[in-house]
């Protein structure tokens, strides 16, 4: 009887330790245009676990270790909103930012113009507690601005670089040489209405070591400043020598890839391989 009792309070300890080390957190996330719901926003912790997602309401429900003090909230086409809740702070309410088209400014600038959206924020949450959306009159957490500057100017090195190799390879190739080139197939069967697989270009940026579709080809011209299809460029006109693991037919730009057939290609912009 005695050990028992002494297993029944074991185990009545250890149920409430582990109540104790869970917390739950109920949310409502929306938008700073008309404050309407974001459904589907991904909640995480700072090391990227999902812990929950908002329903079509904008509202959500997860439970998470109470030493968890940070969480991420992304969604497509939303900036990502970081916050650092306090102890006290199990109801939080949103408001995210919708991601913003900047053109031909400065990174600095475009800091300069999020950061005046940010700082916009706390109006907003107070727009949506007087409308009801709302249940508190502020936000019981902190929420930190993520400067993009460093992650532009890291983008922007990138390009740099690329643009740099780029022209040294373009430099190096000669008429006559052979290249490879790849192409993806996603464009799909019957992309144009026939039986055949629509080939799209992959971007410089693609680092990948597999494609589904290889080209070799022989260079017959190249031009810096070709006019036509692309103005500006590093353009090759190449002629199929062969098409590889690519499926027969497969179409680029209205033209079968056969050995023989010929076309141009901007490697400013599109793939080649290196070897």
């Amino acid at each position: 009887m005695r050990a028992t009792i002494i297993l029944i309070a074991i185990l009545f300890f250890v149920s409430n330790c582990v109540t104790a080390q869970i917390r739950t957190i109920y949310g409502h996330v929306i938008y700073d245009g008309d404050l309407g719901p974001i459904p589907g926003v991904w909640i995480q912790n700072k090391d990227k676990v999902l812990l929950g997602k908002t329903g079509m309401d904008g509202r959500f429900k997860i439970d998470m270790p109470q030493n968890t003090q940070t969480l991420l909230l992304s969604f497509i086409g939303f900036e990502r909103a970081k916050i650092k809740l306090k102890n006290d702070c199990d109801t939080i309410e949103i408001v995210m930012m919708e991601s913003g088209t900047y053109d031909f400014i400065s990174s600095r600038k475009v800091d300069r113009l999020r950061l005046k959206r940010f700082n916009k924020l706390p109006e907003l949450h107070l727009q949506a507690y007087k409308k009801g959306l709302f249940m508190k009159e502020s936000a019981c957490y902190t929420r930190q601005f993520e400067p993009e500057k460093p992650q532009l100017d890291s983008i922007g090195n990138e390009m740099s670089k690329r643009e740099k190799q780029i022209k040294l390879t373009f430099e190096k190739l000669n008429v006559g040489d052979t290249v490879k080139i790849p192409f993806s197939d996603w464009g799909g069967y019957r992309a144009d209405g026939t039986d055949r697989t629509t080939l799209s270009y992959y971007s410089i940026f693609a680092d990948m070591k597999h494609y589904n579709c290889v080209i070799t080809a022989i260079i017959l011209s190249k031009d810096r400043h070709k006019r036509g299809y692309h103005k500006r460029g590093y353009n090759i006109v190449c002629q199929v020598v062969n098409c590889g693991n690519c499926k027969d037919p497969s179409v680029f730009r209205d033209k079968v890839m056969k050995p023989g057939e010929v076309f141009d290609y901007n490697m400013r912009y599109f793939k080649i391989l290196d070897e």
